[in-house]
């Protein structure tokens, strides 16, 4: 196993055990949130927000863990009916599109979150910067997993490395 496919997968175990940590985290905030409204009658007002964006926060993580498992929900009919070199460049070309949409979504992302270093959230005692790191952190292991499935589809190897 080469240095980038350990890295690789040292990264998905790391994205796994955080989306764990946080989900756990929603769990419990959620809970709490119901418990103190309708048991004791004095909701919290900082924990519909927290949810929201630890919830943006899964959401990215579960897309992310997606791309690195190559198990997105993709359509195969016409990809499976080419054969040798025209079902490769299917594949190159997916995998490009997946780097350009990524690029795009770290640049942005990067400027979203640059832009929202000083605006701090409503309730809680951070700035909105934080919620919108995940965009740019995300896309940029977007592109690093799909560079490796396109070095390993230009290998010669099948699209999932």
């Amino acid at each position: 196993m080469d240095a980038i496919t350990r890295l690789n997968a040292w990264l998905l175990r790391a994205i796994d055990a955080l989306a764990v940590v946080l989900f756990a985290t929603l769990f419990g905030v959620v809970l709490a949130q119901i418990g103190f409204r309708y048991l004791l009658g004095s909701p919290l007002v900082w924990s519909e927000e927290l949810a929201r964006y630890i919830f943006v926060w899964v959401c990215f993580l579960g897309w992310l863990m997606a791309v690195a498992r190559n198990d997105h929900i993709v359509i195969t009919m016409f990809r499976d009916r080419l054969g040798g070199a025209c079902r490769t460049m299917v594949l190159v070309v997916a995998e490009l599109a997946s780097i350009v949409l990524a690029a795009v979504l770290l640049w942005q992302g990067w400027a979203l979150a640059g832009r929202n270093l000083t605006v701090t959230t409503v309730t809680l005692p951070f700035p909105f910067a934080v919620v919108y790191a995940i965009v740019p952190a995300a896309a940029a292991l977007i592109i690093l997993f799909a560079l490796t499935r396109l070095a390993h589809i230009v290998r010669g190897g099948a699209a999932r490395p």
